[in-house]
């Protein structure tokens, strides 16, 4: 693992509190870059060793140095997770639990948008490949080197997704689509409208090519569709339960739960596994409380991102000024040491503060959801055990942080209505 550490903030030689902690487990010491307050210049440069992938993990002594307030944490914490970087934080800090129910409830309702990793994306290779109207699926074309939505096929595409959960045949869907051509030319066919139905990047997603591909349907509606196609087709098989990732603390450090598998000794039953998770969410979600507790928590969220929102434009606008007069004044020929430094730090200022202002308008987004949409989530997950597997790991992933087995025991990290975080309990008759 390439490791390096990063600090932020008036700490007290940061370089001995991260490089002490590593010696402490028996690891070599890494290079640690260290910004004071409202300085960007270190992190700037771990950010640019990430993206020339020098690293692939950042050791912090805190969750807080990530940012200034929550909206710059959360940002810089999403450039480390998308390009697949691990965080490692010396001191323990506390998991947002109710953030991550609103997170899922907010992508069943509609579909996923800039403020979180998004499920089920993978990100691509560094520099994203430029989209050309083969490699793009149907409902999509090339507009200035980017792919768009094309406004005819999406409108065919979300006809297919609503027809079909409608209950019409693909026979009849094709009736009703009778002039509808595929990228290479052909006239539609069954295979082309369970090909449509089955694309997972009609929700928004990258390609395996990198291409970006913006959203034509809402999670909800795909879901509803792939249920009917498991129904009518059989889903793909798999001896995979929908909990995939248990943490040990024997070796293996991550093993798949199939059942009969065995971990130095230890065998899991996933099926009982299974059963107890979704009781426990079952419980939760038909805790009447939890409405309330969410609801409170979304409009004080939202409250909080508005009334920062004309801050954080003043600011970005006075830094952006600055930036262009210490621009103009290197272009008339100063090319004096204090004008260059002053430019490297202004460019850094506009760069993180375009990036806060960007963050606090995607929690804005976030927790305008319709309390409705939050009720139908909370409802769907009280009947956890009677949905499909897909939409089981999705809900699972919004109320479970983790589970583990530990000494012989199996320990699940789940929210708690009635303490508003995550609790831990044990789950009998898995081992």
């Amino acid at each position: 693992m390439r490791l390096v550490g990063y600090s932020r903030g008036a700490r007290e030689n940061p370089c001995a509190i991260i490089n002490g902690f590593l010696s402490e487990r028996g690891l070599e010491s890494v290079p640690v870059f260290s910004d004071a307050e409202n300085e960007f210049r270190s992190l700037r440069t771990v950010q640019n060793a990430v993206k020339r992938e020098l690293c692939d993990a950042v050791i912090l002594p805190s969750y807080d140095d990530l940012g200034d307030d929550k909206y710059s944490r959360l940002e810089n914490e999403l450039f480390f997770i998308r390009n697949g970087i691990k965080l490692i934080y010396i001191e323990r800090h506390k998991v947002d639990a109710k953030r991550a129910i609103v997170i899922a409830a907010k992508r069943f309702s509609s579909y996923v948008t800039d403020w979180d990793e998004s499920f089920g994306i993978s990100m691509p290779e560094f520099g994203n490949a430029q989209p050309e109207n083969s490699n793009i699926p149907f409902g999509y074309k090339v507009k200035d080197g980017e792919a768009a939505v094309d406004p005819t096929e999406s409108e065919c595409v979300r006809t297919i997704f609503e027809s079909y959960i409608a209950g019409k045949s693909i026979a009849e869907i094709l009736r009703i689509i009778p002039d509808a051509v595929s990228k290479r030319g052909k006239l539609f066919s069954n295979m082309t409208v369970k090909t449509v139905l089955k694309n997972r990047h009609y929700l928004g997603m990258r390609t395996k090519k990198g291409i970006l591909l913006p959203p034509v349907i809402k999670y909800s509606t795909w879901l509803k569709a792939k249920e009917r196609i498991e129904r009518e087709y059989g889903g793909e098989p798999t001896l995979e339960p929908y909990f995939k990732k248990v943490a040990s603390d024997r070796p293996p450090n991550y093993f798949r739960t199939v059942k009969g598998s065995g971990v130095s000794g230890l065998s899991v039953d996933s099926d009982a596994f299974e059963k107890a998770i979704e009781r426990e969410i079952s419980a939760i979600s038909s805790d009447r409380q939890i409405y309330s507790i969410v609801i409170e928590y979304v409009e004080r969220e939202l409250d909080e991102a508005r009334s920062v929102y004309s801050d954080a434009v003043k600011t970005n606008n006075r830094i952006t000024g600055e930036f262009r007069k210490a621009l103009r004044r290197v272009s008339d020929g100063d090319y004096s040491e204090e004008t260059q430094n002053t430019l490297e730090r202004l460019a850094d200022e506009k760069t993180f503060s375009a990036m806060r202002l960007r963050r606090i308008r995607s929690e804005t987004e976030l927790f305008s959801i319709d309390p409705d949409e939050l009720m139908a989530f909370l409802s769907r997950a009280e009947r956890i055990n009677e949905l499909s597997i897909e939409e089981k790991a999705f809900i699972t992933d919004a109320f479970v942080r983790y589970v583990r087995i530990r000494s012989g025991k199996v320990i699940m990290r789940i929210f708690d209505p009635g303490a508003g975080r995550y609790v831990t309990k044990e789950l009998d008759g898995i081992l």
